[in-house]
C-alpha cells in the first residue's frame, strides 16, 4: 500500500504572494484572492495532492452564483477528491476511476443540498512527466512551452470557450452580457466531465489551472507571456503583480486562483 501524504488545502486564502509547495515530483505555485478582500468570501477552492513520489493530482474547483453556497459546493468537490483518492491509496484503485468517482460523488453531493448550488471542477493527474486533464466548467487549463507556444488548452463549458474552439471569434471580442455564462456545472442533474489527453511534460513546460477570475483580468495570451519561462517563483510573482495592477480597472470582479507546476529537472 503506498503511503499517505497529507494533501494542502486551500479553502480560504487571503495574501499578495503565492504558496510555493516542493514536492518530489515538481514545484507548484498557488495563489488565490477573494473579490471581496475578505477571506472567508473566497468561493474557489483547491489543493496540491501528492500521492507519493511519482503521482500528483491537482485540483480547483470555483463556486458559481456568487452566493454562499457557491463555497460550500467548491469545497465539496475538494473534499470528495481527497476521500476517493485516499480509497485509492487504500485499494489500489487507478487514480483516474478514482477522480471520475469524485467527480460524480460531489455531483449527488450537491444536488441532494438543493440550494441550486454549482462548481466547477478543474483536476489535472500528474504520473511522472505526463499528465491527464480533467474538467467541468469554464476554468482553465493549459500547459505552455518555454517559448510561449500553447501546448494544450482545454474547452471551457461556457460561450467563450466554445467561440475560441471553433474560431469563430477571438477571446477579447466576446460580448460581455454573456461571457459568464456557464454551461456546465458540478450539481447539474446533466452534469459531464470531459477528459483531456495525456501529455508529455517537456522540460521546463509549465502547467496553468486558474479561474475565471484570472483570465477575466488577464487574457490567456498575457499569461503565457508572463509565465512562460524563469523560475517558477518568479513568474506567480509577476502574474499576481500584473494581477493586481489590472483588476481594479475591471468591471465585473471574481475570486481568483491559479495554480502553476513545473517537473523537477
Amino acid at each position: 500500500m503506498a503511503s499517505k501524504i497529507p494533501p494542502i488545502n486551500y479553502f480560504t486564502f487571503l495574501t499578495d504572494k503565492a504558496d510555493i509547495v516542493d514536492l518530489a515530483l515538481g514545484h507548484t505555485a498557488v495563489f488565490s484572492y477573494p473579490s471581496t478582500n475578505n477571506a472567508e468570501d473566497n468561493q474557489d477552492s483547491a489543493a496540491v495532492i501528492p500521492l507519493n513520489d511519482h503521482e500528483i493530482v491537482l485540483a480547483l474547483s470555483d463556486g458559481a452564483g456568487g452566493q454562499p453556497s457557491g463555497k460550500s459546493a467548491s469545497q465539496t468537490v475538494i473534499n470528495s477528491l481527497q476521500k476517493e483518492l485516499l480509497h485509492h491509496l487504500n485499494q489500489d484503485q487507478l487514480i483516474r476511476a478514482s477522480v471520475l468517482n469524485a467527480l460524480e460523488a460531489a455531483n449527488r453531493s450537491i444536488i441532494e443540498t438543493k440550494t441550486g448550488a454549482g462548481a466547477t471542477a478543474c483536476v489535472v493527474i500528474i504520473e511522472g512527466n505526463v499528465i491527464r486533464p480533467f474538467h467541468i466548467g469554464d476554468s482553465v487549463i493549459a500547459v505552455i512551452g518555454q517559448k510561449g507556444k500553447l501546448i494544450y488548452r482545454n474547452t471551457e463549458h461556457s460561450p467563450v470557450g466554445y467561440a475560441i474552439r471553433s474560431e469563430l471569434v477571438e477571446e477579447e471580442h466576446i460580448d460581455t452580457e454573456v461571457s459568464h455564462e456557464v454551461f456546465n456545472l458540478v450539481g447539474n442533474a446533466d452534469m459531464h466531465i470531459e477528459i483531456g489527453p495525456e501529455i508529455e511534460l517537456k522540460k521546463f513546460d509549465t502547467l496553468l489551472i486558474c479561474s475565471d477570475g484570472i483570465t477575466d483580468v488577464i487574457p490567456l495570451d498575457e499569461c503565457v507571456e508572463i509565465i512562460q519561462s524563469g523560475q517558477l517563483a518568479n513568474a506567480a510573482s509577476q502574474l499576481i503583480e500584473h494581477y493586481f495592477k489590472t483588476v481594479e480597472n475591471v468591471d465585473h470582479k471574481d475570486d481568483a486562483t491559479f495554480i502553476l507546476y513545473r517537473q523537477k529537472q
